[in-house]
């Protein structure tokens, strides 16, 4: 079996070309630590990254579709347009992390730290986010098509022309959101904690 950390440490060219040469591999790389590490355009498909530090990391645009990342610090890392589609990140550690355009859709983001968070045009599309802490993220144009968003934190959210269609808001917390030009059905916010001290 390949050495995947030397594997990494040679580069994001030399890991994507073994990558398509052993598509079936089974990547394992839980607790890894590389932090400030910049590798734009890699591919991590359904790798298990539980418990790794990638804090400040750089991960712009890579492919962590269906990939495990519950209870890694990804704190303030770059994954802007990154595919993380169906990709777990239970209890995972994104304060300040900058997520614009990046594809979640599916996601399980439960209990999830995304506190000040950026998120703008982010894809979140049947996201489990029930429990996130979303406090003070930037969510303006993001996608929560029948995201599940039940006891989440937005309080002071930025969700300007967010779309929450069918979105499920049950005991969430929008005090001070910024709701203007989000979409959504009136009787989601019934459900919202302090809904209405939400602004549209």
């Amino acid at each position: 079996m390949a050495d995947l950390e030397q594997l990494l440490n040679q580069g994001v060219e030399v890991w994507n070309r073994w990558r398509s040469e052993h598509p079936d591999e089974l990547i394992t790389l839980s607790r890894i630590a590389l932090p400030h590490v910049s590798l734009p355009r890699i591919n991590l498909r359904q790798a298990n990254l539980r418990w790794a530090n990638l804090y400040m990391s750089s991960l712009n645009e890579a492919i962590l579709c269906e990939a495990d990342l519950s209870e890694a610090n990804l704190i303030q890392a770059n994954l802007r347009q990154a595919d993380l589609r169906r990709a777990r990140l239970l209890r995972t550690e994104l304060i300040r992390a900058y997520l614009d355009a990046a594809h979640l859709d599916e996601g399980d983001l439960r209990y999830a730290d995304l506190y000040y968070a950026e998120l703008l045009g982010a894809f979140l599309n049947g996201a489990n986010l029930r429990h996130a802490h979303l406090g003070r993220a930037i969510l303006r144009r993001a996608q929560l098509r029948g995201a599940d968003l039940s006891h989440a934190d937005l309080s002071y959210a930025d969700l300007r022309a967010a779309d929450l269609q069918d979105a499920v808001l049950d005991d969430a917390d929008l005090s001070h959101a910024n709701l203007q030009d989000a979409t959504y059905a009136e009787q989601q916010l019934l459900q919202a904690r302090s809904w209405s001290t939400a602004r549209r």
